[in-house]
């Protein structure tokens, strides 16, 4: 072999063309990594969160769910009759269940809510109920849930939202369209038949009345604490006595 023979130029890469081949590869391994990294927010954004699980009654149940919400009214009237401070538990289970039969139980339930959404859940963990609801548009769907951090302040319940998701994915507040800092402003009575006053916005907290009356038998009620478990929400209520009674008082 003749060691003084020359090397040709093309076999070794000049500077410039280092330079070129580093940056392809740079620019590959980003475009690579944007390309995975949109692939997992799509997959995480459309994912159905493993907790989100809307029941199913079949028909030989139904009975047995109103009934199941007839005997949570009509112990909540005997608590309120018995005249001394108790505390009164909902449990995510039996929301869920009332939920599904909305249109049966309250067949005006779905005016308050668009089109668009359907297939509600409510969820209770520590200090936090997450509200759920699967959101369609055009050809695809996905679960969308907020949020709401519970606090007894100022003789209120308050509601902050938290977390908004897609899925298990955290998302901007606006593309699902949730105006969070739009004001509520609903006085006493206004919402439902004995209901509290609310008032505020999502974003800085919705503040809920604790004094509010209960339709079934008249009974004025005040919450006096609330807090969340994992499963259960539960009040803490001090009896104030017949509401229509109280309503005599007034014009006295």
């Amino acid at each position: 072999m003749n060691r003084d023979a020359v090397i040709p130029a093309h076999a070794t890469p000049s500077p410039a063309r280092r330079v070129r081949r580093r940056w392809a590869l740079w620019t590959l391994g980003i475009l690579t990594c944007v390309v995975l990294s949109c692939g997992i927010a799509v997959s995480l954004g459309l994912r159905t969160p493993k907790w989100y699980r809307v029941p199913h009654i079949d028909e030989s149940q139904r009975q047995q769910v109103r009934n199941n919400l007839l005997s949570a009214e009509q112990a909540m009237t005997e608590f309120l009759r018995a005249g001394q401070t108790f505390v009164y538990q909902l449990h995510q289970d039996d929301l869920n269940r009332w939920l599904t039969m909305r249109r049966e139980i309250y067949p005006l339930a779905d005016e308050f809510t668009p089109p668009e959404w359907s297939e509600p859940f409510v969820r209770f963990d520590t200090g936090r109920i997450t509200v759920a609801g699967r959101f369609r548009h055009e050809s695809w769907s996905a679960v969308a849930s907020i949020d709401l951090n519970v606090e007894f302040k100022g003789g209120d319940i308050v509601l902050t939202a938290g977390t908004v998701r897609s899925g298990m994915l955290p998302i901007p507040v606006g593309l699902f369209g949730l105006p969070l800092d739009q004001p509520i402003d609903r006085r006493a009575e206004k919402t439902w038949p004995g209901s509290p006053p609310i008032r505020g916005d999502l974003a800085n907290g919705v503040h809920v009345g604790a004094r509010a009356w209960w339709k079934n038998g008249g009974l004025e009620y005040e919450v006096t604490n609330v807090w969340v478990t994992p499963g259960v929400l539960k009040f803490e209520i001090q009896p104030l006595g017949s509401h229509f009674g109280q309503a005599e008082r007034d014009q006295d």
